[in-house]
């Protein structure tokens, strides 16, 4: 086993090619044995119709390729080490228009045309894995890392057809599969097996789209967001796992900006505590997000649980996440790496 370890990480990059495309130079000349790309892989052209006063979407299946082709260039020192996972911006009906057939609807488009372009062999894609069920990685030294879909935590936006017409979450033990609950459910279990299978791990690292709790400026109003679903699952899996005492890092994207936070769970005593450093990285191309400025700590109370939250850093920039382990530190570093708009 190798002494370091080191991969990228970034998302949201389905717009721009600023950042895959700088990419594919960067993995060319170093040797990264993962790339770890976390969703919202493409988002449509947005056109609005001045005669019927009508905003809908297009899906450019020249712009989708040009991305695509340029992210199946990305090289990895581990066999199939781009994994691919989906936001919620990838099983998003695209509402589409035109004067002959008004207002139609394609759902579940770009997930399909996702799976479709990774799997025809004319698009050499053969170094990328894109998420059908819960992917982990054992090649870090003393780490393990769990790539999970978190759309399925975001109850309201979940669809589920999506799930059930490509195959997620569906083999033959269990097939029986067919609500938004059950997919969660057997995603929880899932994860707590593979946590489970390799507890003498002291790094858990776990890859996902949305953040645990986020702040962004919108018009000058400052947002929080935060999925109580996915922070229930996180502290019970990771409670119940009794790995409150290992480091738990949270890499994700869905905010468009860069940020460091730490994140506290605890129970109603203040018990049972679990830290975890979480890492946003939505820099991959969408249009960025203003941060804002956040002081202190910030406490979150959701059913049972208290959360606590405190940002550590914040950049509005294109970029990704370099991230490093040292056998000798036995400890990860993450450093992100900015990159110059200077494409389009």
């Amino acid at each position: 086993m190798s002494n370091s370890y080191k991969f990228i990480h970034f998302g949201c990059w389905g717009k721009k090619k600023i950042v895959v495309s700088k990419l594919v130079d960067v993995t060319k000349s170093n040797d990264y044995a993962m790339v770890s790309v976390a969703g919202d892989n493409y988002y449509p052209e947005k056109k609005y119709d001045e005669t019927q006063k009508i905003e809908y979407k297009v899906f450019n299946p020249i712009h989708f390729n040009m991305l695509f082709e340029l992210l199946c260039k990305l090289k990895t020192t581990r066999e199939k080490g781009v994994k691919l996972i989906f936001g919620n911006h990838d099983i998003n009906d695209i509402v589409s228009y035109n004067n002959d057939e008004g207002m139609h609807t394609i759902e579940c488009n770009t997930l399909i045309k996702t799976i479709e372009f990774i799997n025809n062999v004319n698009n050499n894609c053969n170094n990328v894995s894109f998420f059908t069920d819960v992917m982990f990685n054992i090649d870090a030294p003393n780490t393990l890392v769990i790539f999970l879909d978190t759309t399925v935590y975001e109850s309201k936006k979940l669809q589920y057809k999506c799930y059930s017409k490509n195959n997620i979450f569906s083999n033959e033990e269990d097939n029986n599969i067919t609500t938004s609950e059950e997919l969660r459910e057997y995603q929880n279990k899932r994860v707590k097996e593979i946590i489970d299978e390799y507890p003498d791990r002291q790094n858990i690292i776990l890859v996902g789209h949305h953040p645990l709790v986020s702040y962004k400026d919108k018009k000058t109003i400052m947002v929080e967001s935060y999925s109580g679903l996915l922070i229930e699952f996180f502290y019970n899996i990771l409670n119940i796992t009794k790995s409150s005492s290992k480091k738990i890092y949270y890499l994700c994207a869905d905010t468009h900006f860069y940020e460091k936070s730490t994140i506290l769970i605890s129970d109603n005593k203040n018990e049972n505590s679990i830290k975890i450093e979480q890492y946003i990285v939505g820099t991959g191309g969408a249009d960025l997000d203003n941060p804002g400025v956040i002081s202190g700590q910030q406490n979150i109370k959701i059913n049972k649980l208290n959360i606590s939250f405190e940002r550590m850093e914040a950049v509005k920039d294109y970029g990704y996440l370099d991230c490093l382990y040292n056998l000798s530190d036995n400890e990860w570093k993450y450093n992100f790496i900015p990159v110059k708009n200077d494409i389009d």
